[in-house]
Parts: structure tokens; C-alpha cells; sequence
């Protein structure tokens, strides 16, 4: 079985104070080491998804202006015109949250409640193009307060918007990535913008944690939501989001404190099927079909993966290989031992076995094993 080792680690990560719902920021982060055997995961995170027009991401959360409420993330602003990055706000009397960016390159806040009532204000900080910003924006329901928090070229930077307007929490609709959600007028949005990872919390608790990445198998772009389990893709909007550099394949990491993680078990590897997570390379251990990373969890985690090869097709190597069509595909010596015999040859040299006219190969390598032969100059034994 060879295996390999896959280090994986999320490029855009918020600083400290963004990455939880404290605001001093105790959690960390930690990677995850998966052994694939052969496989390769369904998706690959990138570091950011850029718009291209009216594109956008339906979150399914929704913005209650009786909770706490955190969204942090990061962000590339390609140009400095009005462009949405959170949006939820409809023109018919709905509670509305919105971030987004000015014609000036502000970040601006704009909340509004089932009341019609609404109040927005911008940072006054002109933020530079083209560069990573950091952000955590955050609701404070009992002081109906937002407190912005940035971080940019090594620096960082605070306000607090005051006095945000309370009402009731009437007609709720759902956050929306790149879009402005106004019933009739999608307003701004066709303007481009590049979005990393983002996470949403509702009284403290990560209701959504979504990732940007590639469905491997179609190429397909969009962001994956690790709470919920589910690949979020464009919505009804026109136009194709356009994919950052990869980061690497998914699942990346875990986060100590916050929330554990759940490793894929959606992979994918040629003439087989994932069949459970191990914790040890024998593949006897603890192997279940799904894997959960505990929030109290530390350290890096190595799970290994296991395979059954489809019919027809036989494990060496930790590649699924045709088999022998002669009709034989074992070979055996005794005491329980017997040999894949393949369709084609896998090793040079190989021991070769003629069956009703037709050649089947047994892969070998140096030195002893259960099968043991010599060309003279080498002992060579035969694999399974």
C-alpha cells in the first residue's frame, strides 16, 4: 500500500481576533494530514472566488436583529467602485444586513428592520485595491452596535458604528454573498469582487463556514459550507465566478474551540470506492465511513484511507489494476497466500503465469518476501 501523504493548509485565514466569536480571539487553527492511497478529494479549495457579473452565493442564514452576529472573512477589491460583499436587504419592509464597499473604497454598514426603519454608515477608512483585506463585522444585539474590525498590509483598524437602529425582527431573508438582495433593483452588484472564506455566527454559535472551492469532477465553482455539509453554487444570477489560485485539496483544516470538522468521505480514486477512514496504515482501525475532528481536538490528525478496488480489478500499490480475463485472477502458494494475476504487466521483471493461452502477470520487487525467486543477480519476491 503506498501512501500519500497530503499536507494541507488554508492560505486565507483570518488574524486571531477574527477567527472566533471572541472578540480576544483564543482559538487556533490545525491541519489535517489525509493518507489517500491513490484517491483524490471531490473538491479543491481555492483562496478566493472573483465575480464577473450578477453572480452570487445563497447562504441560507438569516440576519435577527434579537442575536449576536458575526460574519468575518476576507476580501480583494479589484477597483474602487460600489460593490456588495454580504447583502440581505430587500425594499419591502425586511430585516436587512448589508456589507459592501463605497464608490470611495469604504466599508459600509447598512442594517434595517422589519420596521422599514434602517441606518447605514461607512468607515471613512479607504481601503487600498488590490490588496487582501481582513474583516470581522460585528452585531452587538443588546447594545445595537456593530464594531468593524480590519486588517491590511500588516496593520489593523477598528470603529464602531453607534446606535444602530432596533425593531422588530419582521419578514427574515437570507444572506447573500456578492448580491444586495433589493427586490427589483440588483444594485451594484455587476461590479467585480474577490471573496475568500467566510464564516457566519449567530449568538455565538458558527452557523455557516463557507469555503471557496472546485468540484473536481466537473470543474464547477462555488463554496462549500462545512456546517451544513452542502456545495453552494451560483444562484439564479447571470454571468461565472472566476476561480483564485488553489490552496489544495479539501477538507484543509479544523479550528481548536470553534468547531471541529467532518472529513470528506466523498472521494474519489479510478475502478474503486472509498469505503472508510482508518487511523492507522493497516487500515484496521477505527474505520468509519465518515470522520468528525472534535472542537476540543488539537494537533494535526492523520487519517488513511481505504479502498475496494471494483470487479475486475485488483490492489497493488494502492492502484485498482485490471485483472487477469483468462479466467483466473489469483495465484496461490499455500498457508492462506495467494497473488493478484493481472491483465497486463506491472513490474519489469514480473512472474508470468500461461492460462488457457493467455499470459497473467504477478508484479514483484527486491528482496524476500512470501514468493521468492532470483534472476541470477537479484532475489525478487512477488507482491500482492
Amino acid at each position: 500500500m503506498r501512501k500519500f501523504a497530503i499536507f494541507l493548509m488554508a492560505l486565507f485565514l483570518p488574524f486571531a481576533a477574527f477567527a472566533c466569536p471572541d472578540e480576544n480571539g483564543s482559538c487556533e487553527t490545525y491541519s489535517i494530514t489525509l493518507n489517500t492511497n491513490g484517491g483524490t478529494t471531490e473538491y479543491t479549495e481555492l483562496s478566493y472566488l472573483t465575480s464577473t457579473g450578477v453572480e452570487y452565493i445563497d447562504t441560507g442564514i438569516q440576519f435577527e436583529l434579537a442575536y449576536d452576529f458575526i460574519v468575518s472573512g476576507n476580501f480583494i477589491n479589484p477597483a474602487t467602485v460600489r460593490k456588495v460583499i454580504i447583502g440581505s436587504f430587500c425594499k419591502n419592509n425586511e430585516v436587512a444586513f448589508n456589507i459592501e464597499l463605497t464608490n470611495v473604497g469604504q466599508l459600509r454598514n447598512f442594517v434595517a428592520t422589519g420596521a422599514g426603519n434602517s441606518r447605514d454608515v461607512s468607515s471613512k477608512i479607504k481601503l487600498p485595491t488590490n490588496t487582501l483585506i481582513s474583516y470581522n463585522v460585528y452585531y452587538n444585539a443588546t447594545e445595537h452596535k456593530i464594531t468593524n474590525y480590519l486588517e491590511y498590509n500588516g496593520s489593523t483598524q477598528h470603529y464602531d458604528v453607534s446606535s444602530v437602529i432596533s425593531g422588530p425582527d419582521n419578514n427574515l431573508v437570507n444572506l447573500k454573498m456578492f448580491l444586495d438582495n433589493r427586490t427589483g433593483n440588483m444594485y451594484g452588484i455587476d461590479q467585480p469582487v474577490s471573496i475568500g472564506t467566510t464564516r457566519f455566527y449567530k449568538a455565538g454559535v458558527l452557523v455557516g463556514n463557507f469555503i471557496p472551492v472546485r468540484r473536481n469532477s466537473d470543474n464547477v465553482l462555488g463554496f462549500y459550507d462545512t456546517v451544513t455539509g452542502t456545495f453552494k453554487t451560483n444562484g439564479s444570477g447571470t454571468g461565472a465566478f472566476v476561480a483564485g489560485p488553489d490552496v489544495g485539496p479539501f477538507p484543509a483544516n479544523y479550528i481548536h474551540d470553534v468547531v471541529g470538522a467532518m472529513v470528506a468521505n466523498n472521494l474519489t480514486h479510478p475502478h474503486g470506492t472509498f469505503v472508510a477512514w482508518c487511523d492507522d496504515s493497516n487500515l484496521t482501525t477505527n474505520c468509519t465511513t465518515t470522520k468528525s475532528i472534535a472542537a476540543s481536538a488539537t494537533g494535526n490528525k492523520t487519517l488513511y484511507a481505504k479502498w475496494q478496488c471494483d470487479a475486475g480489478y485488483g490492489n497493488h500499490n494502492g492502484s485498482c489494476l485490471p485483472l487477469c480475463t483468462a479466467g483466473i485472477t489469483k495465484f496461490h502458494v499455500g498457508n492462506g497466500v495467494s497473488f493478484n494475476l493481472y491483465r497486463d504487466r506491472i513490474t519489469a521483471p514480473s512472474f508470468n503465469v500461461m492460462y488457457n493461452n493467455t499470459v497473467c502477470y504477478v508484479g514483484v520487487e527486491t528482496g524476500r518476501g512470501q514468493l521468492n525467486f532470483s534472476d541470477g543477480t537479484n532475489i525478487w519476491h512477488a507482491t500482492y
